[in-house]
């Protein structure tokens, strides 16, 4: 006796072809990758931000930050350039400069970190 051929018929399921995906040859198990469920038919895949975007909506969120980098790297360089001319005082007064400015840096990161925890739990509650 010869085995029986009979399919099994599955339920069609609705979907919508994007022709923007890649498809891959019919042959692949993958056949099915240019298709998209209709739940994801209004879904626009998210594009990532490049360096010069990320650091500006950043300097946005908290511009306290971009400040106390540039003024702790100002004080640095002046600082060096001062003890490269000999004027000892002047680098000292430099460093401690410098030292000021890296604390109001990391103060004003804990408080961005604050706030924005504060902003995403508020959104959270019902």
């Amino acid at each position: 006796m010869a085995p029986s051929t009979t399919e099994v018929m599955k339920p069609a399921e609705k979907t919508v072809t994007d022709p923007s995906f890649h498809r891959y040859p019919s042959s692949s198990p993958t056949a099915n990758i240019g298709q998209m469920p209709v739940e994801l038919a209004d879904w626009e895949p998210v594009t990532p931000l490049g360096f010069k975007e990320k650091f500006k909506k950043k300097a946005l969120e908290n511009p306290f930050v971009p400040i106390g980098i540039f003024a702790t790297t100002c004080a640095l360089t002046i600082g060096l350039v001062s003890f490269r001319r000999g004027q000892v005082h002047r680098s000292q007064m430099m460093m401690r400069a410098r030292v000021a400015a890296q604390a109001f840096t990391i103060g004003a990161v804990l408080v961005g970190v604050a706030l924005q925890t504060r902003k995403s739990t508020k959104s959270k509650k019902p």
